[in-house]
């Protein structure tokens, strides 16, 4: 008898493992595939080529916290919207186009991002002096941060004062007796006169800057303000449209209003 029932359970043991063995044969059986069938069924996709300086790096180039990255236009005289630019700024040209965007800064308040009041696509108004050169898929281009671009221009096929919207806590002004006589809209370098004129008019106003909880500060003006303002604190790039010269400045140098 004990040997009957020794014989059955080796029995019982053999069918179980035979058994297993059979469901994990056929569990296996999709993995039974030659490889060089598999191989042929697959193809490399062809990734993008990026360049640096005329190097290929391995992928886009992407900026980090507060940067951007912007195309320079390529403009000779004009550019394609009848912006004229003067000869000094052919070579370096305060218009641009806004390829990529950072994440924002870390704010060390809150180690919440501050957020960037620039997006992909934007026109924008920068001075060329500022950031760092890059010649970046054969075009030249500026990684900037984004607190140093002066403006956007909303409406890149109708260039005007009235058509700039200034950024965080700057200020468009119109320069009161400036002594200039165009009808075009003339972007020009910083005057070196020491006699700079100290007076404007505010035309637009930036919406102010972010304080330490992400807030919006708003700035103390309103348009058609007049101002006085220090002589050395506007944004070195200054233009004129119909008789009228225009710049850039600081809020907080508006010493006061009237």
């Amino acid at each position: 008898m004990k040997i009957i029932f020794l014989l059955n359970i080796v029995i019982l043991f053999l069918t179980n493992v035979l058994t297993k063995k059979h469901v994990i044969s056929n569990t296996l059986n999709f993995i039974n595939v030659n490889p060089k069938q598999f191989n042929n069924s697959t193809k490399r996709l062809k990734a993008t080529e990026y360049k640096i300086d005329n190097k290929v790096i391995r992928g886009p180039l992407t900026p980090l916290n507060e940067y951007i990255l912007i195309q320079k236009d390529e403009a000779g005289d004009t550019t394609d919207s009848g912006v004229f630019i003067g000869d000094t700024l052919k070579k370096n040209q305060y218009i641009g186009k806004v390829l990529s965007v950072g994440a924002g800064a870390i704010n060390t308040k809150n180690g919440e991002r501050i957020p960037i009041d620039i997006q992909v696509g934007d026109v924008v108004i920068f001075n060329p002096n500022d950031g760092n050169k890059v010649k970046y898929n054969d075009k030249e281009c500026l990684l900037i941060s984004n607190e140093e671009v002066l403006g956007k221009i909303n409406d890149s096929n109708e260039i005007n004062p009235l058509n700039i919207t200034p950024l965080y806590d700057r200020v468009l002004i119109k320069l009161i007796n400036p002594n200039v006589n165009s009808d075009s809209l003339i972007i020009i370098p910083e005057s070196k006169n020491n006699d700079k004129v100290t007076d404007g008019q505010v035309v637009a106003i930036g919406n102010g800057i972010y304080d330490e909880n992400n807030q919006k500060v708003p700035i103390d003006l309103r348009i058609d303000d007049y101002i006085k303002f220090s002589p050395f604190s506007n944004e070195s790039c200054e233009f004129t449209y119909q008789n009228a010269k225009y710049t850039f400045v600081k809020a907080r140098y508006v010493m006061a209003k009237y």
